[in-house]
């Protein structure tokens, strides 16, 4: 009777815990059980309880495995619950600093995206056109925040590249400021809070400061006298620099799109609960 109501009790509650959908209670307590928990603890007892119950009817040896068993049932629960316990303890304690990290990471992607929008000329009023005003006017700051941002995306996937491609000479150092600018954040970012950082969150933010990276660096700073430069400017013949130019260009313009779309990702994963 034990064995039955732990196998048919105990056991699927576990497994409704760890297959429970992320929007229930459970959703916490089900990411501890699938990660440490769950590969370093409760599979191997698990196994051991499955195999005690197999010596058990085969073996006569006064009880023992079955004793075994249910040893390891109380080892399961026992560390499960200890495991949660600390795990909320130190969820309530850093929760505070968590919010301002949060905060913090929401202003750099802010920042990033308006300096990068500002160097191609993508403006506020550019955005607000994609925006369906009435509802963006009525919404709660959470809802308009969501609004704005499928109104970046919009333009951003729509005109990015081809902005990019068309700057000219002093538009395109600016350009090359934001992206600068958006590597040294992303760095600052994750030398003050890559500790305590979801480590999607942090994920994103190398990806970004990646991304900043060779567009900044391995193309603008490598050919500054051509990439922007006006025809007239250039001392050697102009088909030796046009091929050169025309694929940098090209190459930063889709970085910077990327960029954009993987600020706008860490923007909405912040906001998500």
């Amino acid at each position: 009777m034990t064995l039955f109501i732990i196998a048919f009790g105990v056991f699927p509650c576990i497994w409704a815990v760890c297959n429970a959908s992320p929007t229930t209670h459970f959703q916490k307590f089900r990411r501890v059980f699938r990660t440490a928990f769950l590969r370093q603890i409760y599979i191997p007892l698990l196994s051991l309880f499955f195999v005690s119950v197999v010596l058990h009817r085969y073996l006569n040896w006064g009880g023992f495995f079955i004793n075994l068993a249910t040893e390891i049932i109380g080892i399961i629960v026992t560390v499960a619950f200890v495991d949660w316990i600390a795990q909320k303890r130190e969820s309530e304690r850093w929760h505070e600093a968590m919010l301002r990290i949060r905060s913090r990471l929401k202003l750099f992607t802010n920042s990033s995206i308006r300096n990068l929008n500002d160097s191609i000329g993508i403006s506020p009023a550019d955005i607000l056109k994609q925006v369906p005003f009435a509802e963006f006017r009525n919404a709660d700051s959470i809802r308009r925040d969501v609004i704005w941002t499928q109104g970046i995306r919009e333009i951003v996937l729509a005109e990015t590249e081809a902005r990019v491609v068309n700057l000219r000479e002093r538009s395109w150092r600016n350009l090359g400021r934001a992206l600068f600018h958006t590597y040294t954040e992303a760095d600052k970012m994750l030398s003050l809070f890559g500790g305590r950082m979801k480590a999607e969150h942090y994920k994103l933010v190398l990806d970004i400061q990646e991304e900043a990276r060779v567009a900044a660096i391995e193309f603008y700073q490598q050919f500054p006298e051509v990439i922007g430069a006006p025809e007239n400017f250039l001392v050697e013949p102009k088909k030796k620099f046009s091929a050169v130019e025309k694929s940098a260009k090209e190459e930063v313009a889709i970085r910077t799109k990327n960029l954009l779309e993987q600020l706008l990702k860490l923007g909405e994963e912040i906001m998500s609960p």
